[in-house]
Parts: structure tokens; C-alpha cells; sequence
């Protein structure tokens, strides 16, 4: 009986040393971002919040208060909700010369297949005229109407991407009162190998 209980400790502790040794994704280094970042990645969640604040200096006295007039918040998981039973993922592509693509893919619920891709069909963009740049934890990206966005990588390892935008406004109501909107977005991101329908799609 005895030898049988040590018999059975032994088991359970090389089990356990077993699970321990499992590999964890590799957290990136800021200067390793640039070559880590390239590759395929689909959106996971995306987590919104909003704040706005209202400013008010008394005329006679200069001091300030102040009064929170809205605070909301709101998380979007992926797949999104498209119409019906249909669903959408978005997907990036990061390439070593610092252009990037991304697109849709429709999901039928209950279905493990997707349709079609059709983001870009409906935005009429070469993604070839779409580029990317990365400084330090910074990340900027062309838009298709020439615009620029500006983001904060937070976390990238072999598996997944964390990246920060902040938005902040000020609004001039009166000569005394002002105020101040902050929108702060989170992004998630997960690295695939390849994309649905990869076959069909140039990129």
C-alpha cells in the first residue's frame, strides 16, 4: 500500500512538471515590434470608453469646478453582427514593405465557412497604397481617404497584438465654461496563419 501511494505522488508530480514546461507566447520587445508585428491578424474584441466632462469657471472668483455629464462604455466582440444570421471577422495583413491590407469575411452563423471577402470591394482601395509605419510602441496607418491613424502598441507577442488610441476634444460653450471629451479605444488582436478564402484573394 505504501509503495503503491508513493507510486501514485510520483505520477502526479511528473504530470504537473510536464504541464509547467508547456511554452507561453513570447512577449516582443519594443525594437523587435516592427518584424513581429508582420504577418496575418484577426480582430478579437474591441473596447470603447467614453468620457466627457464639463468645466465651469466662476466669474468672479476664478475657481473651477467641474461635473462628469456622460460616461459610458461598450465592448465589441468579434465575429460582429452583421444582418440576420450573418456575422463579419476583420483581418490585416502587415508585409515587410510597409504596406498593409485588410478586409471582411462573412460568417453564416452555425457555419464554420466563411463567404466571401468584400471590405475592400466596398472601400475600391489598392492595398498597395495603404502603408504602415512603426516607431518605437507607435503604430500609424494610412487610411483609404488619406487620412492617418495613430496608435500605441501596449502588448504584442507570437499570438496576440494590444494596441491604444485616445481621442481628447475640448468644446468651448461659453466664455466660463468648456468642456472636455476623451474617447480611449483598446484593440485585441489574434495572429492567424492565413486568411479565409486566401486563395481567392490577392494580397
Amino acid at each position: 500500500m505504501k509503495n503503491t501511494l508513493i507510486l501514485l505522488l510520483t505520477v502526479i508530480f511528473y504530470m504537473g512538471c510536464k504541464k509547467d514546461e508547456s511554452p507561453n507566447p513570447t512577449d516582443y520587445q519594443i525594437d523587435e515590434y516592427s518584424e513581429g508585428i508582420l504577418g496575418h491578424w484577426k480582430t478579437n474584441q474591441i473596447q470603447e470608453d467614453s468620457i466627457i466632462t464639463s468645466y465651469f469657471i466662476d466669474p468672479v472668483f476664478g475657481s473651477q469646478t467641474s461635473e462628469v455629464i456622460l460616461d459610458w462604455d461598450t465592448t465589441i466582440n468579434y465575429p460582429r453582427y452583421l444582418y440576420d444570421n450573418h456575422y463579419f471577422d476583420y483581418y490585416y495583413t502587415y508585409r515587410y514593405d510597409n504596406t498593409y491590407w485588410y478586409d471582411l469575411f462573412r460568417l453564416v452563423e452555425g457555419s464554420t465557412d466563411f463567404d466571401y471577402g468584400w471590405g475592400n470591394l466596398l472601400d475600391g482601395y489598392d492595398p498597395t497604397t495603404l502603408t504602415y509605419s512603426i516607431s518605437g510602441d507607435s503604430l500609424s496607418r494610412t487610411t483609404t481617404g488619406g487620412g492617418e491613424y495613430n496608435f500605441r502598441i501596449t502588448n504584442m507577442s507570437e499570438t496576440r497584438m494590444v494596441m491604444l488610441v485616445e481621442y481628447l476634444d475640448t468644446i468651448s460653450i461659453s466664455t466660463n465654461e468648456y468642456q472636455i471629451s476623451s474617447r480611449i479605444v483598446n484593440l485585441t488582436y489574434e495572429r492567424v496563419e492565413e486568411l479565409p478564402l486566401s486563395d481567392d484573394i490577392n494580397y
